[in-house]
């Protein structure tokens, strides 16, 4: 399995000898600039203050001198592009990131594209190695909130269910498929999720793949993540659309495509997913492979501030055409074949399947799940397997079974 990069990160921190590289950076970046395109430098200050005052009082006294107006308009805007194209070319020296205006040209119908259908601001847009756009947003600034789960639609999943007094992490080796998406609002992931009771909701934080062409523009498996206080009724989202989750790595980007999958019958690829909560400051840090990728903070949990009270494993399909409603939808769950009960007939390479699943109890012992639960939502349409006398167990999931007849 191999993740697109780069990401587009988290914060960056300077230290003493990145703010000397800094200066020294933004002081060779100045040399090459025209002189008359300079910014005025620090011994200019006063007569830089001077010139602004003068040039904003032409303007307050001709209102009826549109050239003056104009003038001011053109110095801010040049200040600005300046001090964009420093910052711009400093990024780009120390992280090796792609120029963002420039891409933003490139890309423009695109980014276009999912800003209207995310209804959020994009600062900057990252182009990874399988050539996908990845738009960052914000995380720091909560832009309009958008979440599937305020839409009239639904979610079906099937899953393994684990609970207990607390946990602290969680593994598994999630299998890779390309699932068959039917209607375009339509969803499909393989997922982890650790949830805690808030109230009479559920607080969850989620990671796995998913494919979702609203979303991402396409039908391929990508990395997400999602987290929600309230069982997604005004709180959380997908990866960085809103405030949440804070990302880290620079190699592996939320979002991003894996690549390969695994074909029927053919080789089987998986993703190693680990989550952590970290006892110093309450993070819930997300390793993917052998990344870190990022971390859901403490300060925004209620429940999960603690410890986690269930850990589930599975996969969910999300859908205005499930349950109830005629046709049902076509979208599959895993690889979109329901595993059969009998082992004798091999799931293995048919059925999407999570192995290595464990539990971080609050002693930090890594431990098989306890009393494990099987949830099947709607069990006409998808299904579960396990074969618990197997030393180490393959869990799993999938469908819908249309052929069945009773999933209509």
């Amino acid at each position: 399995m191999k993740p697109s990069k780069p990401s587009c990160g988290g914060r960056w921190l300077p230290g003493a000898e990145d703010r000397k590289r800094e200066k020294w950076e933004i002081e060779k970046i100045e040399k090459s600039v025209p002189k008359e395109n300079r910014e005025k430098s620090v011994p200019e200050e006063n007569r830089e203050r001077k010139r602004r005052a003068q040039a904003a009082l032409i303007v307050e006294s001709s209102s009826n001198d549109g050239g003056a107006r104009e003038r001011e308009r053109e110095m801010r805007e040049n200040r600005v592009l300046y001090k964009s194209k420093l910052l711009g070319r400093h990024f780009q020296r120390e992280f090796g990131l792609v120029d963002v205006k420039a891409e933003a040209r490139k890309t423009l119908s695109e980014v276009d594209r999912k800003l209207k259908l995310l209804n959020k601001p994009a600062i900057k847009s990252i182009k990874s190695e399988d050539e996908d756009i990845i738009d960052c947003v914000d995380i720091y600034k909560q832009p309009a909130f958008d979440h599937p789960a305020l839409r009239n639609h639904k979610i079906q999943a099937a899953y393994l269910r684990t609970t207990g007094s607390g946990y602290v992490g969680a593994r598994g080796d999630i299998n890779i498929w390309s699932p068959r998406i039917d209607l375009a609002d339509d969803y499909s992931s393989a997922q982890i999720w650790l949830e805690g009771t808030n109230g009479n909701k559920f607080e969850s934080i989620e990671v796995g793949w998913m494919a979702n062409p609203k979303l991402f523009g396409d039908k391929q498996p990508r990395v997400f993540v999602r987290w929600t206080l309230d069982a997604y009724e005004k709180t959380g989202c997908i990866n960085l659309i809103c405030s949440g989750f804070v990302q880290t790595s620079q190699k592996i980007a939320l979002g991003s495509a894996i690549n390969p999958v695994s074909q029927d019958q053919g080789t089987q690829y998986e993703i190693k997913i680990r989550i952590d909560k970290d006892p110093n400051n309450g993070r819930w840090w997300l390793q993917f492979q052998d990344e870190a990728i990022g971390y859901w903070p403490g300060e925004i949990l209620n429940a999960l501030k603690q410890n986690a009270a269930t850990v589930k494993w599975g996969g969910d399909v999300y859908s205005k055409n499930v349950k109830g409603v005629t046709p049902h939808t076509n979208t599959a769950m895993g690889s979109g074949n329901t595993p059969t009960l009998n082992p004798t007939t091999g799931n293995f390479g048919h059925a999407c399947f999570i192995r290595n699943l464990r539990i971080v109890d609050n002693s930090l012992q890594v431990k098989f799940p306890e009393a494990p639960q099987y949830v099947v939502e709607e069990n006409n349409c998808y299904g579960t397997y396990q074969n618990n006398t197997a030393t180490e167990p393959l869990f799993y999931f999938g469908g819908p079974s249309l052929n069945r007849g009773l999933c209509r």
